[in-house]
């Protein structure tokens, strides 16, 4: 052990630390004077940079590189370790540094961890929350804070193997195996296949939770019974001109409102209330003997693909329930869960509300747009073909007037 003559600090397994946080991906560095320096309130020596800088680490999360913040990321200091994680501080070049310490007062070093520089660099030791590390002697300072389980769960629950939660040795690191395993709170180790899915099991759940704050559209449309109609009789003569013999018509519910989720103050972001799709139809039913009955008549009842009525009309719910409940999540999500969707003040929020109405609207009489081209193209006879090809034009014109209201009211938003 080396000698500890001229130490001044007395260290418990639970010794009171400031509080500090280190990222598993990157974090940025301390100046406040006192925090790491054996000189209580002298800042750390060296250049000190105008912005927080930022970590690159390996496997363990210890820091390889310490990286200016921007757009260049370049390298300002690099850092090596050995198995039990004494360090070396090099040149970005990797050229040894000359007094072998941090020029930029980085404390943060094996495992993301904060370390002690002691009696002007003859000491180094790691504070992990709950007791310190000693890299030289690859073991704790002092015994395992969990201490002893005599009411184990196994058959003899004071076998010396069940006593112990985390090995029977009360100094040992990472079951001595530092490569692949750390202990980050000083009380139980981590492998390295936990560290592994930890942090998408963390995105993962982080997911979850602003899906439930925020919300999405319903997966699919709801499904809706039809309105049967007998044909009348006798058939119109106006039929034989063309004739409407169902319609489909969809029916999208869209609300949102000002959520607080993850945002401070008085801002706010749009959330998903309601999100929901579903659709009203009807048509004539035709009947084998209605069929005869058409037929004696010369009544063409059936589109240009051969579809009769109930056919016909399923194609219009099969566009709304794939198609156009797609269009429209797509336009809602862009809006809810884009980029520019942060916290944001209130009247900014507001705005985008405005856009999803006006968003809804579109996709709606882009939907009859679609459905009335459908039967433009496939319906029999002058006049229902006009009568088709007029609605088409109507819903084209209303599709392309709320479209560009739309876009208008975003480019509001976005300048706010």
């Amino acid at each position: 052990m080396r000698p500890m003559e001229s130490t001044h600090f007395t260290y418990t397994r639970l010794a009171p630390r400031p509080s500090s946080h280190f990222s598993c991906f990157s974090t940025s560095i301390s100046t406040s004077t006192g925090l790491f320096s054996n000189r209580p309130g002298k800042a750390p020596a060296g250049p000190q940079p105008s912005r927080g800088p930022e970590f690159a680490h390996d496997h363990l999360y210890s820091p390889v590189a310490l990286l200016q913040s921007g757009s260049t990321g370049a390298v300002l200091e690099r850092y090596e370790y050995d198995a039990y994680g004494n360090f070396y501080v090099l040149e970005p070049n990797f050229a040894d540094d000359p007094d072998g310490k941090s020029d930029y007062g980085n404390p943060y070093l094996f495992t993301g961890r904060r370390v002690d520089i002691l009696d002007n660099g003859s000491l180094t030791i790691q504070y992990n929350r709950n007791r310190y590390y000693d890299y030289y002697t690859g073991r704790w300072t002092t015994h395992d804070p969990l201490g002893i389980d005599p009411a184990g769960s196994e058959t003899n629950p004071f076998g010396v193997t069940t006593q112990y939660r985390n090995g029977m040795n009360l100094y040992e690191y990472a079951y001595s195996y530092p490569l692949l395993a750390l202990d980050p709170y000083g009380s139980f180790s981590l492998k390295l296949g936990f560290l592994v899915w930890w942090p998408k099991l963390r995105g993962i759940w982080e997911t979850i939770k602003a899906v439930r704050a925020i919300g999405l559209c319903d997966e699919k449309c709801t499904d809706s019974e039809p309105t049967v109609l007998p044909l009348p009789d006798p058939i119109p003569d106006s039929w034989k001109y063309g004739y409407t013999s169902g319609m489909a018509t969809p029916m999208f519910t869209v609300r949102t409102s000002l959520c607080s989720f993850g945002c401070s103050g008085g801002c706010r972001r749009l959330c998903i209330d309601t999100c929901s799709c579903t659709y009203s139809w009807w048509y004539y039913k035709v009947t084998a003997r209605d069929r005869r009955r058409l037929k004696r008549a010369g009544f063409k009842f059936t589109d240009d693909k051969g579809r009769w009525p109930e056919q016909h009309e399923k194609e219009h719910v099969r566009k709304i329930k794939e198609e156009c409940w797609r269009d429209l999540v797509k336009a809602v999500h862009e809006i809810v869960w884009g980029e520019h969707n942060q916290c944001m003040c209130p009247r900014k929020a507001e705005c985008y509300q405005e856009v999803i109405d006006l968003r809804v609207q579109a996709e709606t009489h882009r939907c009859d747009r679609r459905n009335y081209y459908f039967d433009w193209k496939h319906y029999r006879g002058y006049r229902a073909t006009k009568w088709a090809k007029d609605m088409y034009d109507r819903a084209d014109k209303l599709w392309r007037d709320f479209t560009k209201q739309a876009n208008r009211k975003k480019l509001e938003c976005d300048a706010m």
